[in-house]
This record gives C-alpha cells, structure tokens and sequence, in this order.
C-alpha cells in the first residue's frame, strides 16, 4: 500500500519534473504546498510523504515547519536536488530520510523514488565520487588489528564463520565476536556491505568493476575467491595469537 499523498515543496523547475515523470506514484495524488501551514497539524494525511526541492528546505520558514511536522507524526522526506548541492543542504540533512538526485533518468524517477523510501539512494548515471561516509571508514581501518583485517578479508571473499575459524585456526564463536567488532568500528550493517566496502578499500576506488552493480560484488567475490584482481592484499606482519581455543566469556549473539 502506498502512501495516501506526495507533498511536493518544489521551485518552478522541479514542479516541471515531477508533473512530467510522477502523474501517479503509487496511485497516490500529488499536492503541492504554498505555505508552512500547509504542513500543520491536521493538514497531513497517513502515509504521505513530502517530497522537497533543496533549495525550497533551505528557507528557515519551511525548515521549522518540516521539522515540527516530523516530530509530530513521523513525516518521511526526500529531499529532491543536484549533485553539486550535497554540500549546500549539510546544514539541514537530519530534516532529510533520503535523497532523489534530479539527474536520474526522467524514466527511472518513480523507482528511484521508491528505492528512496526504502532507504536506498540510486546514483545518477556516472556518478564518480568518493562517497563522505566511505572517507570515514577509510580512516577506521587503521583502527582494526592485523587479525581484524585478516577476518575482513575473508568476508569478502565471502566465506562463512566457520571457514574463517578453520582458516585462522580460531573458534567459530571468537570471529563471530571480531566480525560483531568490525561491524560496528566501520558503521557497517552487515557482511555484504562490509565485503563491498573492502573492495572499494583495496581497489584503490569507490566503484564496483564495470558493469557490475555495487550489491553484486559481494557474490562476485564469494564466486572468484576475492573479486577483480584476485585475493585483496590484508597486513600479515602480525603473527596469528596461538593461544588455545576457547570460546570467550559474553559471546555475542550469531552475526
């Protein structure tokens, strides 16, 4: 079920795009807003969604209006703009769920929208950039312990738990615990983005292969043993701890 309305704060040009590419989104109606209170209290139905131009958020005004409106009754938002406006809405993306970049094919604009309210963002074609949060995580990989590498590794060359505890003569329960640690040290949610994002660190890139769509590198390393280019490169100057094996004390659960 689909929402009930699309708010739309849009300037003249995005109103032109969305009147050509969006008549009916999910059999919802379309309603342009004029003014803050259109976003009081009792103005907004169930399900809808505002859909809003970067430039339009930017006006204190509307701001103040979309933040009181989320706060009442958990208002989704997109936020609809141009790649060279990221950094001019910094100041106002926790007002955002997610974005809509204006340069996505005029075609692909409903499934982008949808893809967008599931939490996902879909890059204009071409898209070359390394992504700020990607930033982040590079400069935390130094914070992993040789062994903590070694295991990121192996996930994305797509083995199991237990392949990984054979391999690095380890317990299953103690990587379970070092794949919970990486996890959480990279802001990652889980081993597919934890093996993407290892092949964007040792590819020396932030794009998948040519081609090969960001959510598939992950089978493509399970399928050739580490991806493009063969088995990326971890730090081996550590030696392997050889204590015995144990399952530590406050295992995490199963990750």
């Amino acid at each position: 079920m689909g929402p009930t309305d699309v708010l739309c704060l849009v300037d003249r040009e995005d109103m032109q795009l969305l009147l050509r590419v969006l008549p009916s989104f999910r059999g919802a109606e379309l309603k342009f807003l004029d003014r803050p209170g259109d976003l009081a209290e009792g103005n907004v139905r169930d399900g809808a969604i505002l859909l809003a131009s970067a430039r339009r958020v930017t006006s204190e005004n509307w701001a103040v209006a979309i933040s009181r409106c989320r706060k009442k009754g958990g208002l989704p938002v997109i936020f609809l703009l141009g790649q060279p406006q990221m950094i001019d809405i910094a100041p106002w993306a926790d007002l955002a769920d997610n974005l809509l970049f204006r340069e996505v094919r005029p075609g692909h604009m409903p499934e982008a929208l949808s893809l967008a309210l599931e939490g996902y963002v879909t890059l204009p074609e071409g898209t070359d950039f390394m992504l700020p949060i990607d930033m982040v995580r590079f400069q935390r990989l130094q914070q992993l312990s040789p062994m903590e590498k070694k295991v990121l590794s192996c996930i994305s060359q797509g083995m199991t738990n237990e392949a990984i505890a054979v391999e690095l003569g380890r317990t299953e329960t103690h990587v379970k615990a070092i794949v919970k640690r990486i996890l959480s040290i990279l802001g990652l949610r889980n081993r597919t983005e934890a093996a993407v994002f290892y092949y964007r660190s040792t590819a020396g890139g932030t794009r998948p292969p040519d081609g090969l769509p960001a959510q598939d590198v992950a089978a493509s390393a399970a399928e050739q043993g580490g991806g493009q280019g063969g088995e990326p490169q971890v730090d081996d100057s550590a030696e392997i701890d050889e204590s015995p094996k144990r399952d530590p004390e406050g295992d995490p659960e199963e990750t």
